[in-house]
């Protein structure tokens, strides 16, 4: 996937150099995420120049970009919810003062899990609850939820892997973005089925009506679905209707018209808003509203499924492109290398 500015607001979050900062700013990580979705630039997915018209007309299109502005409403509330949980990750990290989950259960970062396992008793042992009063008993409380989350984390393959490789601010971020985004994907979002090229003075309606789709995660966490209504519990009738593929088999999530059906059918004008989720069988083809909420899509959907195939080579290259870069140039070597021996004298 190419490196693009919205992806990076979970890596610009995350960022150790942010300790210092004076707090976290909610609307910026918004504003960040979607920037133009409501401002002048959406002028060039012709949303304005609807409204204009509709202002005037006795036509369905009002309620078309009625409905369209709800899906965008939608949208927004999800990137505030992610904000929120940002923000509720960065309070998080400010209570443990250890700074990391191998100091506060006392190991070396090489421990192995039986080692974790008794600093694990014997911290919670320290810490426990029953033996403080008071003010100290909720600061107990406190420090045994940290030592059961550094427990947890540590003693889990995969999780111990993102640890280590990002550390406790990127890591305990990306993890409450990653949780928000799946309680809004099983609740579903708005996308369109690809619109055909072939002219119709009612593709607009028809866009927004007859080619809506729901696009979502299924409650087990092991189904993306694309269908005319939600169905969480589908029987065999139902799973007729409903395109899905299984996230296991998921191995690119692409932008933009990259797939041979998207090139025979969809709208080249809409090639910014479309994006596709291949597998080895088959792919699932979307446009969503406008640019910004597909870029939004696509990246935290491409996070999901690498947390969910615990895919590290996967991880490895999403890292690569979207961490914030190493600010410090290379290091000058202090020994100079030896001046080349002057050329041999002439026969």
């Amino acid at each position: 996937a190419p490196h693009d500015s919205e992806s990076e607001s979970i890596a610009a979050s995350t960022d150790d150099s942010d300790d210092e900062d004076d707090g976290f700013d909610q609307e910026e990580y918004i504003r960040s995420v979607l920037g133009g979705v409501h401002d002048d630039e959406d002028d060039e997915s012709g949303r304005s120049k609807n409204l204009q018209r509709a202002s005037s007309s006795r036509s369905l299109i009002p309620l078309a970009i009625e409905a369209e502005e709800k899906e965008l409403a939608a949208s927004l509330a999800a990137v505030k919810a992610e904000a929120e949980a940002v923000d509720a990750a960065k309070r998080e990290l400010e209570e443990l003062e250890e700074g990391c989950y191998y100091r506060l259960l006392e190991v070396r970062p090489d421990a192995t899990n039986v080692q974790l396992k008794k600093a694990y008793h014997k911290q919670m042992m320290k810490w426990h609850p029953d033996k403080y009063q008071g003010d100290e008993r909720e600061d107990a409380n406190v420090k045994s939820a940290q030592i059961a989350q550094a427990y947890k984390t540590l003693t889990d393959p995969w999780e111990r892997t993102l640890y280590d490789k990002m550390g406790i601010a990127q890591y305990v971020t990306q993890t409450s973005v990653v949780q928000c985004f799946i309680n809004y994907l099983v609740t579903g979002c708005s996308v369109k089925k690809h619109p055909r090229r072939k002219y119709s003075p009612w593709r607009f309606v028809d866009r927004q009506f007859v080619k809506k789709r729901i696009f979502w995660l299924s409650t087990e966490h092991d189904y993306l679905n694309v269908a005319k209504k939600r169905d969480l519990e589908p029987d065999a009738a139902a799973l007729e209707h409903i395109k899905r593929i299984k996230i296991s088999d998921i191995s690119e999530i692409l932008k933009g018209i990259k797939t041979e059906v998207l090139e025979k059918s969809a709208s080249l004008s809409k090639e910014s808003q479309c994006m596709s989720i291949v597998t080895p069988e088959r792919t699932l083809d979307l446009e969503l509203p406008d640019r910004k909420q597909r870029e939004f899509l696509h990246s935290r959907l491409t996070l999901l499924v690498i947390h969910l195939q615990k895919n590290k080579a996967w991880f490895d290259e999403y890292y690569e492109e979207r961490m914030p870069k190493s600010r410090k140039g290379r290091r000058r070597n202090k020994k100079r290398s030896k001046p080349r021996p002057p050329p041999p004298p002439p026969m």
